[in-house]
C-alpha cells in the first residue's frame, strides 16, 4: 500500500500521469501482435525522448510503450493503416518492483504515464 500512496503522490505533484484511462482499442484489438523490447530498450528509449506514453496494465507487469513517431499519419481514422500499430506499439515484460523506476524516469523525460484498464467486452 505504502508503494501505491508514494507513487500517486510523485504523480500528483509531477502532473504528467493519467490514472485509470484505458488503452486504445486499436491497440487491444492488436495487442497479440505487438512487439516485444527489453527492458534496457525501453529505458533507453525513455531517455531519448523516442517514447510518447507509457502504459502500465493493471498488474503492473507489462507496459505498452507508444513511439514519438508514428510510422504512419498521427490520423487515426478510418484511414488509418491498422497493420502500423504493430510498428507504434510495444510492450515489455516487467515485474512490478521495477514500476517506481520507470515513473521516475518517465517523469524525468516528460513520458506521460498512464495507468490504464482494459475494456472488458459486454461478452465476457
Amino acid at each position: 500500500m505504502k508503494i501505491v500512496f508514494l507513487l500517486l503522490n510523485i504523480f500528483i505533484l509531477s502532473g504528467s500521469f493519467r490514472l485509470q484511462m484505458t488503452i486504445p482499442d486499436r491497440v487491444i484489438r492488436n495487442k497479440n501482435f505487438l512487439i516485444e523490447k527489453s527492458y534496457n530498450t525501453l529505458v533507453k528509449n525513455i531517455e531519448d525522448h523516442k517514447i510518447k506514453n507509457i502504459y502500465f496494465t493493471e498488474r503492473l507487469d507489462t507496459v505498452i510503450s507508444e513511439d514519438v513517431e508514428k510510422t504512419d499519419s498521427d490520423n487515426y481514422n478510418y484511414n488509418y493503416n491498422y497493420n502500423n500499430i504493430m510498428k507504434d506499439y510495444t510492450f515489455t515484460k516487467i515485474t512490478p518492483f521495477v514500476t517506481n523506476n520507470l515513473v521516475d524516469l518517465s517523469v524525468k523525460n516528460d513520458v506521460i504515464t498512464i495507468f490504464a484498464t482494459f475494456k472488458k467486452s459486454g461478452n465476457s
